[in-house]
Parts: structure tokens; C-alpha cells; sequence
């Protein structure tokens, strides 16, 4: 496997539909957040709580940030930690998943402030790839 193989796997249809769901009707204890930056960014997101982290903590998770009209992207990068600040999240995590250049990303991200801490890592289950493999048997 080369590449982002796995975004081929993404359901478009289904995330649309997640997203215009989430638009039309925010829930009070949505697990999934989305709001548009300075007209020009859509960033949807989660808070967690990892269990490493300080008693208290909310982390603003991205889940999916995109452009989505032109105009200055400075300001929808700044944006980000005024939705931290609306959500009390102390730590913002930004995550290169999409990006056709996550190193041009990357730079872009540390433009404002972000660090590179990790990188992820992603497999199909080996469960998957024999049940691929094999064909089922035929009852008798």
C-alpha cells in the first residue's frame, strides 16, 4: 500500500449526509461539531478527553478541515483558536489526512503555532484482507 489508500475507503455520500444532519440539527451533546471559518473554511471537529491527559482538560480534535470558498485563509487558521476558546479546549489537534503534501501542510500548520508531535500510522485489519482473500465456502 502506498499512498493515502485509505481515504479511498472514505463514504462521501455518508459524510455529506453526517454533515448536513449535523448543520440542520446540532445536538446539545453532539459528539460532532462543525463550523465554518472566516467564510472560507469549513472545520469540523470532536472534544476528547484523552485519558493521558490533566484531570479537566478538552482537546478540539480535527476531523476534516477544508477550504471551501476563496478568500484569506490566515483568518480561518486564526479562527481555530477562537472555537478552542468557545469549547474551553486546551489543546488543538490538527491532523494532515486529506492533504495531497501533509510537509506543505504541515509548514503552513506551524505557521501558526502547531507542532509536529506524532504521525499516524493506518493498516486494514488483517481480518478484512483474508476474508478478502479467501472466498466462503459453500454449504453442502
Amino acid at each position: 500500500m502506498g499512498g493515502k489508500d485509505w481515504a479511498g475507503k472514505v463514504d462521501p455520500a455518508r459524510a455529506i449526509a453526517a454533515l448536513r444532519q449535523l448543520a440542520e440539527e446540532p445536538a446539545e451533546d453532539a459528539a460532532l461539531f462543525a463550523v465554518v471559518l472566516n467564510d472560507t473554511h469549513l472545520l469540523v471537529f470532536t472534544l476528547a478527553a484523552p485519558w493521558y491527559a490533566n484531570a479537566g482538560d478538552r482537546w478540539l480534535v480535527e476531523q476534516f478541515f477544508i477550504r471551501i470558498a476563496p478568500g484569506d485563509a490566515a483568518g480561518a487558521y486564526e479562527a481555530i483558536d477562537l472555537v478552542a476558546e468557545d469549547f474551553q479546549a486546551s489543546h488543538i489537534i490538527m491532523a494532515t489526512a486529506f492533504a495531497k503534501d501533509d510537509a506543505a501542510l504541515g509548514k503552513v500548520y506551524e505557521r501558526y503555532g502547531y507542532a509536529q508531535q506524532s504521525a499516524q500510522f493506518v493498516k486494514e485489519a488483517a481480518w478484512q484482507q483474508s476474508a478478502r482473500s479467501s472466498p466462503l465456502e459453500e454449504p453442502h
